[in-house]
């Protein structure tokens, strides 16, 4: 590198001016001279030449056109280019073998010089113009064999001697300064063959442990480890290879990679090669994935395969690391048939206690239903307590099926929560009227705020918020009762967390006074089947359900559920849901009184519902202002302005104190005061008129008593029931302009023409085959008000269903020719494609009340669903839930229905049940029972028919048929013996039919005979 530098400076910037050419092709021009780089690689070309072996090279990153091998060609000129730009200081060396010998390989520096960068940056073809001063522009590199080191070191010591031969023969006059010399030089180049060869053993020996250790890491690493030259051969394999394969090294080196996959892999590898070579594209290079390889015996080995790939000069190879994962395979597998056997355990344990729950409320239905009709008939106070006491437990059971149905569908996973407008306010004065028969008999006092700053109108799931807030208040009201000291306590109240202009964060408090809870007993409160202790279980019952259904319910709404407790300080659980907003806000409020400008004057202590009630006032307009006490009462009542004033009084359980209110308001003859009072106690204080009395009882509306007296009921007192009384006491609202409670109202219904119901856009479609059944819905839908068209089966109703006529369809699920599913499934497919996009309501009507129907109906698009048989009260509902209001649409109560079973007929045929579905007109009831007994009879021989020739699936049919039309008519044996054989013949078991049939046959014979004696 010197040599070039002094090439440059003594002779290329001398020659300048001189009309001398510095080129790279100087020999095809008379009188130029090289480049200095392309003198120093011709200087290394002929010292190449002398058959030393050694190789001198100069390459770059930024080479001349000219030359084509300038660049760094393999994997030491790469490094050595990167190593020298780091730090052109240190030289960069390795010892390995170079065309088949080992050699050292020596690289340093080319540095740009300031007399050099003129002409770089000058040159037109030069590859860069902004070079700078200390620029590593290239990299010179001699590579040195190493068995030439030595001779060449010898080589120079033969030639010193012949050098002092020499110059012995040219004069004996300065032979001892040329002794003295040579001594010198012989000195230091035995020194320099001596640390030369040290140097090389050293390298030797280091290359030699550096290789012992990476085949001795290899040789023992876990893994398999095979190299395979670019034509797939495999040139090396670690012992695992034998282990995992099952050849040795031995038979598979040599051979091609692919020995080890199984097809189609093993024909598609040279493919996989070479369109890899010419595209680039790897799917397995640098990515592990798992494959499949082959075993010597056959065997599929599942393995964990990564690739790399490596060149040593221009030649390219890959290395493969493979790992055995048939035992993580297993054992995933393992795990995943552990985790299907938990979910099918888990399955089967919902669909058992669905199932149980299912079977234990078909006959609460007869003991609720039983108990309801023995409350209307005569009874003295002991039997009446006794029917009370009935129905309670069996309410009480329901409850507990009600808890362990929401338990079996949250675990499994099936338990959804809606999202559909909902009135708060609505929804916690609903829970607190259901829990206000239990409130007053326990002697708690149950109250309730909502915030009026809380949107009408949120995006909720009223009926699982409502059974959340009763669960909580449940609760409360069971373990606040019961107390020596003070009477139970609870209040409801429902707070605006966080508002917004979407989203608001609405705040549920359930507080009570009972015994309170530690903090053991909070941290396994919400946990399934547990209650606080066991004590508590005997004392106050329950399943221990409620509070992690609760839980599960507030997630699934995005909310969460804290407590907050200590023993014998009650508790106060808070449910915080954030609530969307609905898009499009409901035009119509539900805030009917207008109390803008009254004056009130609110007297109650801290802890009352004072400051409540004041909310509730200046919500509705009203100018209020609160005192603490009586002397505060009476010490503003001296300087209020005069006009009307409504004191409100939260008198609590302490009588309120009129009479030193009223000697107060004696000496202003200015003031107009009205008094409104509320209470929580039994006791009747004289109240003056001018006074709202709000005290426990049963009344939810305010009532005058006497001109100036309005009464209330002060637990659960509804908001808007409040601010009724105080508009009656003010003399804004009178008593008769409220909207009655609705009531029976016994009418007698003229059904309206098919043409007043088309016009009406009420006219009702009926798709059923039986005709009995016909019969009973024809009847009822008459009974309640209304026309309907009947089809017999799904084909027809369909054809009719296409004039556009129909408000509504009742369509039965199972008839001929089209069933309806697949009626309901062509009617939604056809509303698709209508422009106008009006649907339809579909209710089905079916006997079969099994597991999953309901959910299968909705699923192909039915509106909701009704078991047969159909009672009136719950028809008059479904109607009125899916069929638009009109003026002329009856306003009926009808009375419901007993729920029946087969031990309750003490005849063949129960007519009572008939009656119950189509009225108690003896025209009518005879005219269904004639033509029932000649429609079961013709079915019964359809029957027996194919009873004989052995078709299982008809005889289901046929008695599926009678099934419904005998339950319809009363008859219950028989319509459970056709359940029976349904059943059977849909599975094909002709044992159980022919067991069936005798019994079914004799029960015929005495319906029959009971039909044709009345």
């Amino acid at each position: 590198m010197e040599l070039r530098n002094l090439y440059t400076s003594e002779v290329v910037d001398r020659v300048n001016g001189h009309n001398i050419e510095v080129i790279h092709d100087y020999l095809d021009k008379p009188g130029a001279i090289p480049l200095p780089a392309t003198f120093s690689m011709e200087l290394g070309r002929r010292i190449s030449l002398r058959g030393s072996g050694m190789v001198v090279r100069l390459y770059s990153n930024y080479p001349f056109p000219w030359r084509k091998d300038g660049g760094a060609r393999d994997d030491f000129e790469q490094q050595a280019l990167a190593a020298l730009q780091a730090n052109p200081q240190q030289p960069y060396y390795r010892f390995e073998d170079f065309q088949g010998r080992a050699s050292l390989r020596y690289a340093t520096a080319d540095v740009m010089h300031a007399e050099c960068i003129s002409c770089h940056n000058a040159r037109p073809d030069s590859p860069k113009h902004d070079w700078k001063v200390g620029d590593v522009r290239g990299v010179l590199e001699i590579v040195r064999p190493l068995d030439r080191v030595v001779a060449q070191s010898r080589a120079d010591l033969r030639d010193v001697f012949i050098l002092f031969g020499t110059l012995l023969a040219l004069g004996l006059g300065g032979l001892a300064l040329v002794i003295t010399r040579l001594r010198r030089v012989s000195v230091e180049l035995e020194h320099q063959v001596a640390q030369r060869t040290a140097d090389l053993e050293q390298a030797n020996v280091a290359m030699t442990i550096k290789e012992e250790e990476i085949r001795s890491v290899v040789e023992h690493l876990v893994d398999c480890v095979i190299t395979i030259d670019e034509k797939g051969i495999i040139r090396s394999a670690n012992p695992v290879v034998e282990k995992l394969f099952g050849y040795t090294r031995d038979e598979v080196i040599g051979q091609n990679v692919s020995m080890l996959m199984p097809e189609p892999h093993r024909s598609g590898h040279d493919g996989y090669m070479e369109r890899y070579y010419q595209t680039g594209q790897a799917h397995i290079i640098g990515i592990g994935r798992e494959l499949e390889g082959l075993h010597k015996n056959g065997e599929r080995i599942a393995l964990y395969l990564a690739v790399s790939e490596y060149f040593v000069g221009e030649k390219r190879y890959f290395t493969g690391i493979l790992r055995d994962v048939r035992e993580r395979v297993r054992i995933m597998k393992d795990l995943e048939q552990a985790r299907s056997e938990a979910e099918q355990a888990n399955q089967a344990k919902s669909a058992f206690l669905a199932a149980m729950s299912h079977e234990i409320r078909t006959p609460m239905n007869g003991v609720i239903g039983m108990a309801d009709v023995l409350q209307q008939t005569s009874l003295n106070g002991y039997q009446m307590e006794m029917v009370n006491l009935i129905r309670e437990s069996a309410f009480a059971l329901l409850d507990i099926i009600e808890d362990i149905l929401d338990f079996s569908k949250i675990e499994a996973g099936k338990l959804e929560v809606e999202r559909v407008p909902t009135h708060v306010a609505d929804v916690v004065v609903k829970a607190c009227d259901m829990l206000e028969h239990l409130a007053v008999k326990k002697g708690v006092e149950l109250t309730l705020f909502i915030d009026p700053a809380i949107p009408e109108e949120v995006l909720s799931d009223a009926l699982r918020l409502r059974q959340v807030l009763v669960n909580l208040a449940n609760n409360a009201i069971k373990f606040s009762s019961g107390q020596q000291q003070q009477p139970g306590r609870v209040s409801v109240r429902a707070l605006l967390a966080k508002p917004g202009p979407d989203q608001v964060t609405v705040e549920f408090q359930i507080t009570d006074n009972g015994i309170g809870m530690d903090e053991e007993t909070q941290s396994r409160l919400f946990t399934s089947f547990t209650q606080g202790d066991a004590s508590t279980t005997r004392r106050f019952g329950g399943t221990g359900l409620g509070l992690a259904i609760s839980r599960h319910l507030v997630e699934l709404m995005g909310g969460e559920i804290v407590v907050q407790s200590a023993p014998g300080k009650g508790s106060t659980f808070t449910v915080r849901l954030p609530l969307a907003l609905p898009p499009i806000k409901s035009a119509v409020g539900s805030k009917t009184v207008d109390l803008t400008g009254l004056s009130c004057l609110v007297l109650g202590d801290e802890n009352g519902l004072g400051d409540d009630l004041a909310v509730y006032l200046r919500d509705s307009g009203a100018i209020v202002e609160r005192v603490p006490d009586l002397t505060a009462a009476r010490k503003r009542i001296n300087t209020l302005p005069s006009g009307l004033w409504l004191l409100i009084i939260d008198a609590g359980h302490d009588v309120p104190p009129i009479e030193e209110l009223r000697a107060a308001c004696r000496a202003r003859s200015d003031l107009d005061l009205h008094f409104v009072v509320v209470e929580h106690g039994h006791h009747q204080p004289d109240i003056d008129p001018r006074f709202v009395v709000i005290r426990r009882g049963h009344r939810r509306r305010g009532r005058v008593e006497t001109m100036d007296l309005v009464t209330l009921d002060g637990d659960v007192m509804h908001p808007q029931s409040f601010l009724r009384a105080v508009a009656i006491a003010a003399g804004r609202v009178h008593e008769e302009d409220e909207v009655p409670l609705p009531g029976k109202i016994e009418t007698t219904i003229t059904p309206p023409s098919r043409a007043m119901a088309l016009q009406q856009g009420r006219l009702i479609l009926v798709a059923e085959d039986n005709e009995i059944n016909q019969k009973v819905i024809r009847q009822q839908l008459a009974l309640l008000g209304y026309a309907a068209d009947i089809a017999s089966d799904g084909r027809e109703a369909l054809k009719r269903w296409e004039s556009g006529d129909y408000a509504l369809l009742l369509t039965d699920l199972h008839m001929p020719e089209m069933d309806g599913y697949q009626l309901t499934v062509a009617i939604r497919v056809a509303e698709a494609n209508k422009a106008d996009k009006r649907r339809i309501p579909v209710i089905a009507l079916t006997a079969n009340a099994l597991k999953g129907e309901a959910e299968h109906c909705r699923t192909v698009g039915m509106d909701d669903y009704l078991s047969k048989p159909v009672q009136l009260t719950d028809l008059k509902s479904m109607l009125e839930q899916w069929l638009l209001t009109v003026d002329s649409s009856p306003n009926l109560t009808v009375t419901p229905a007993m729920p029946f079973t087969p031990a309750m007929a003490a005849e063949p045929v129960d007519v009572s049940v008939l009656e119950g579905l189509v009225g108690n007109d003896p025209a009518v009831i005879s005219e269904f029972l004639r033509d029932f007994r000649s429609s079961s009879a013709r079915i019964a021989v359809e029957l027996r028919i194919a009873f004989q020739l052995g078709q299982a699936a008809a005889v289901s049919a046929a008695a599926h048929k009678l099934k419904s039309s005998a339950r319809s008519v009363g008859a219950l044996m028989l319509g459970e013996l056709c359940a029976e054989m349904e059943q059977a013949g849909k599975v094909g078991d002709t044992e159980a039919l022919a067991v069936l049939l005798p019994r079914f046959e004799a029960e015929m014979v005495i319906v029959d005979e009971y039909l044709g004696s009345l």
